[in-house]
């Protein structure tokens, strides 16, 4: 899940090499999109790319949006894709998990995944203060960057330890 081009296409074709398009483009994702990552532990799970969230949804969307929250609904651990460049980032992160809580889905265990980390300076002295300030909700939270594959595997890793052993 996230705010719509944060990147959860690209990430979902990093994770499972797909290739699902993947543009800087409102609502290029219409429809969720299901594909099979392995785990460390060989352990196979489902990933699905969803819609992306914003505040005020478009009267066109909406289907497509029912069709995401179907998907979250039965999820047994979301990941939060937070475009962690963008100015509003935390507003961003805010506004999925108003849509989450919404959904009665504050107890389904969320790791937030801050992508587009190549798009900043982390050489700043303040880099981690401004990280830990984008993560409003306190979720676990791993910095990737799904166009260059950092951190990738440091996701992959805290899916695995948090996807239950007894739900696969």
């Amino acid at each position: 899940v996230g705010y719509t081009n944060a990147g959860k296409s690209t990430l979902l074709n990093q994770l499972t090499k797909a290739k699902v398009i993947a543009q800087d483009r409102m609502f290029q994702t219409l429809d969720p999109i299901t594909k099979r990552l392995f785990l460390p532990s060989a352990r196979e799970i489902l990933l699905t790319d969803t819609v992306g969230f914003i505040q005020k949804l478009p009267p066109a969307v909406i289907s497509a949006f029912q069709a995401t929250i179907e998907e979250v609904r039965d999820s047994q651990l979301l990941i939060h894709v937070a475009d962690v460049s963008h100015p509003n980032v935390a507003e961003q992160v805010e506004t999925v998990g108003d849509i989450l809580k919404e959904l009665n889905l504050t107890n389904t265990k969320t790791i937030l995944a801050l992508n587009k980390t190549d798009k900043l300076d982390t050489t700043n002295p303040n880099f981690m203060e401004m990280i830990e300030s984008q993560n409003p909700l306190a979720y676990d939270t791993v910095l990737i960057s799904a166009s260059s594959g950092s951190g990738i595997d440091a996701l992959i890793n805290q899916i695995d330890r948090n996807i239950p052993v007894n739900s696969i």
